[in-house]
C-alpha cells in the first residue's frame, strides 16, 4: 500500500500534463512569430539595401545621359529581390519598387530613400497588380454605350451615383435595352470576372456575354429594388471568340416599360477572383491613358 501511495504521489496527473502541453504550445507560437519577424526584417534589410544601389545607379545614368532609363534592367538586386519599374518620358522620372517576399519598398526621383510600400499601378507583398480593363468605369467622363431595339434611353446623370459623381441611367421601352460595356480581346479558354454596382426599379436584371464570336446566352440576377447592389459574375471566353463584354440590362419581357437602372463602378478583370472595385483614382493604381478613359492597373485593394 506504501508503494502504491508513493507511486501515485510522483506521477503527474491529467491537469498537470495539459498545463505543460499549453505553455509547449504558447512558447512554439512565440518562437514561430519571432523567427517569421525576423525574417520579415532581414527581407526589408535586403531590399532596402537593393533599392539604395539602384538608386544610385540610375543617378548615374541620368548624370552619364542626360534621362533615366527607360527600363529597369540590369539594376542591382539580391536572388530575392524582384523589381518593377516605372518611366515618366515626358517628366523624366522614375519610381521603382522591390519586393522580397512579403516586403515592398519604393524608391522615386527625388526621394531615393526606400519607404514601405509600392508605386502606383505596382504590386506589393508579393502580389502581382491587377487590371481593371473597363475604360469608362464609372461614367464620369461619358455615359456607357446603349445597346437596345429602339427607344429606350442611356444617358449620364448625378441623380444616383455609387462611386464619383456619375452613373449611367438606363431607361426601358418595351422593346430590349441594355448598358455595354466596353470590349476587350480575348483568347477561347480565359476566364473573366465581371461586377457592376446597379441601382434598379426593377428585381430581375440580365447579365449577357457578347463578343466576336461569342453565340447569345443571358443570366439572371436578382437584386433588391431601388437599392445599390453589387453583381457579379464569372465568365469564360468560348471557343472560337476573339473579344468579349458584357451587357447588363434587360430583354423585351424581363421589366415593364418605364423601367429604370443606374449603373456604376463596372469591373472587368482576368481570373475568377472578385476583387473589391478599384480604378486609375483607387490609392496606388493608375490610369493606363486618359483618366476615365481606359484601362487602369494596381495592387488589389
Amino acid at each position: 500500500m506504501d508503494m502504491k501511495r508513493r507511486t501515485a504521489q510522483n506521477g503527474f496527473t491529467i491537469v498537470e500534463l495539459l498545463i505543460v502541453i499549453v505553455i509547449i504550445g504558447i512558447l512554439a507560437v512565440l518562437a514561430i512569430g519571432a523567427f517569421s519577424r525576423s525574417q520579415d526584417q532581414a527581407r526589408a534589410a535586403s531590399v532596402q539595401s537593393d533599392l539604395k544601389s539602384s538608386a544610385k545607379q540610375l543617378e548615374q545614368a541620368k548624370a552619364e545621359t542626360g534621362t533615366y532609363p527607360t527600363t529597369g534592367s540590369g539594376l542591382p538586386a539580391s536572388p530575392n529581390t524582384a523589381y518593377q519599374y516605372a518611366y515618366d518620358a515626358t517628366a523624366d522620372t522614375f519610381c521603382l519598387t522591390g519586393t522580397n517576399g512579403s516586403q515592398s519598398f519604393k524608391v522615386t526621383t527625388g526621394a531615393l530613400t526606400p519607404v514601405s510600400g509600392g508605386c502606383p499601378g505596382h504590386g506589393v507583398g508579393g502580389v502581382a497588380p491587377i487590371t481593371n480593363l473597363i475604360t469608362n468605369p464609372t461614367s464620369e467622363t461619358t455615359g456607357y454605350a446603349l445597346n437596345s431595339g429602339g427607344g429606350c434611353t442611356s444617358a449620364r446623370s448625378t441623380a444616383q451615383a455609387q462611386g464619383g459623381t456619375y452613373s449611367t441611367l438606363l431607361t426601358k421601352t418595351t422593346n430590349y435595352c441594355f448598358h455595354r460595356a466596353n470590349s476587350t480581346p480575348a483568347t477561347p479558354g480565359q476566364v473573366f470576372m465581371f461586377s457592376a454596382w446597379v441601382y434598379s426599379s426593377n428585381a430581375t436584371i440580365l447579365f449577357v456575354p457578347r463578343g466576336t464570336g461569342v453565340s447569345y446566352s443571358s443570366i439572371s440576377k436578382t437584386v433588391p429594388v431601388n437599392t445599390w447592389t453589387r453583381v457579379s459574375q464569372v465568365y469564360t471566353v468560348p471557343a472560337g471568340a476573339s473579344s468579349y463584354y458584357i451587357d447588363v440590362g434587360w430583354e423585351a419581357g424581363t421589366a415593364p416599360s418605364g423601367a429604370t437602372m443606374y449603373i456604376d463602378n463596372i469591373m472587368f478583370t482576368e481570373g475568377n477572383t472578385l476583387y473589391n472595385y478599384a480604378d486609375g483614382s483607387s490609392a496606388n493604381w493608375i490610369w493606363n491613358g486618359a483618366a476615365h478613359g481606359a484601362t487602369s492597373t494596381g495592387p488589389p485593394l
